[in-house]
């Protein structure tokens, strides 16, 4: 079932996809620990892309499309932003869930041009 995603959430992405534009890998570890992606195979397709990632605009979440399941969890898609293209063709898909009222925990599961 479609539906709007809670802001909570968008701002808990928003932080994530920040922190894979700074290349802050050791953070992310603690911040999504569960992620099935390796944050070295992250950093080296960031890194081979040819832009410069940069933080997720005001705007940018009209281009994150969620998914919430019967479990609870949201399924997400997020386009990542770089200075060259703004919107970028690369995405971050994560999973999500309310682990405390308004508190989101987002593990990363891919980041791919889809």
């Amino acid at each position: 079932m479609t539906m709007e995603i809670p802001a909570a959430l968008i701002e808990a992405l928003r932080n994530v996809a920040n922190l894979i534009a700074d290349a802050e890998w050791e953070i992310l570890t603690k911040v999504a620990p569960s992620s099935r992606v390796r944050w070295s195979d992250v950093a080296r397709v960031t890194s081979t892309y040819g832009k410069t990632f940069v933080h997720l605009p005001a705007s940018a979440s009209v281009y994150i499309d969620g998914l919430r399941t019967p479990d609870g969890t949201w399924e997400i898609r997020c386009a990542l932003w770089t200075r060259e293209e703004g919107r970028s063709d690369l995405e971050m898909r994560a999973t999500a869930r309310e682990v405390f009222d308004g508190i989101w925990q987002v593990d990363v599961d891919d980041v791919l041009v889809p």
